[in-house]
């Protein structure tokens, strides 16, 4: 696999984490502030490790 594809695949699975994630937050009753996920880093691995996320490899 060529060091492109292997970065498109991440990319993909970042964006299936990502849109996991806001179902995740909207089922529990949050309401998503995609900005701040944008600009915060923090928040966004916080987000991800509350909801059970953050080793996310499907």
């Amino acid at each position: 696999m060529l060091f492109a594809e292997m970065l498109g695949e991440e990319r993909k699975l970042g964006e299936k984490r990502i849109l996991e994630l806001l179902e995740k937050m909207e089922e529990a009753g949050l309401s998503p502030d995609i900005s701040r996920l944008k600009r915060e880093p923090e928040y966004l691995e916080k987000m991800l490790e509350k909801f059970h996320l953050s080793d996310f490899d499907q």
